[in-house]
C-alpha cells in the first residue's frame, strides 16, 4: 500500500539547484576575494619594509621567500580567473543563472591585477637593499 504525500511545489514547476557551473563561480569568486583582500596588506607590509629599513634580515631568505609566495599566490589568482570563466561556460552550456562566473571572474581579475601591483612594489622595494 503506497501513500502519496501531497508536494507544496506545482507539478510543472523547475527546480532550483546549485549546479556545477555556480560552483565553480563560487570558488572562483571565494579565492578572488581573498587574494583582493591580501594585496592591500602586502602593500602595507611593503611601505613598512621600505621605511623601516632591513635591521638584520637576511636577504637571501626573504627575497626567496617573497619570489615563492608572489608566484604562487600568482598562479592562484590566474587558477582562479580560469575557474570563474569554467563556472561562466558550464552555466551557459547547462542554461543557469550566470551570476557568480561572471562575479568570480571580475573579482578574480581584479585580484589579479591587485597583486601584480602588490608583486611588482614588493620586488622594487627589495631591490633597493
Amino acid at each position: 500500500m503506497e501513500i502519496e504525500v501531497a508536494s507544496v511545489k506545482p507539478a510543472g514547476e523547475l527546480r532550483q539547484t546549485f549546479g556545477c557551473g555556480a560552483q565553480w563561480g563560487l570558488a572562483s569568486l571565494v579565492i578572488g576575494s581573498v587574494i583582493f583582500l591580501a594585496s592591500p596588506v602586502l602593500l602595507a607590509f611593503n611601505t613598512l619594509l621600505a621605511h623601516g629599513g632591513r635591521f638584520g634580515l637576511p636577504m637571501g631568505l626573504v627575497w626567496t621567500a617573497s619570489i615563492v609566495g608572489f608566484v604562487t599566490v600568482l598562479a592562484l589568482a590566474i587558477a582562479s580567473v580560469a575557474f570563474g570563466v569554467r563556472g561562466w561556460m558550464m552555466s551557459r552550456r547547462m542554461r543557469e543563472p550566470l551570476a557568480l562566473g561572471v562575479a568570480g571572474t571580475l573579482m578574480s581579475a581584479a585580484a589579479l591585477v591587485g597583486w601584480l601591483i602588490a608583486g611588482i612594489d614588493l620586488i622594487i622595494v627589495l631591490a633597493t637593499f
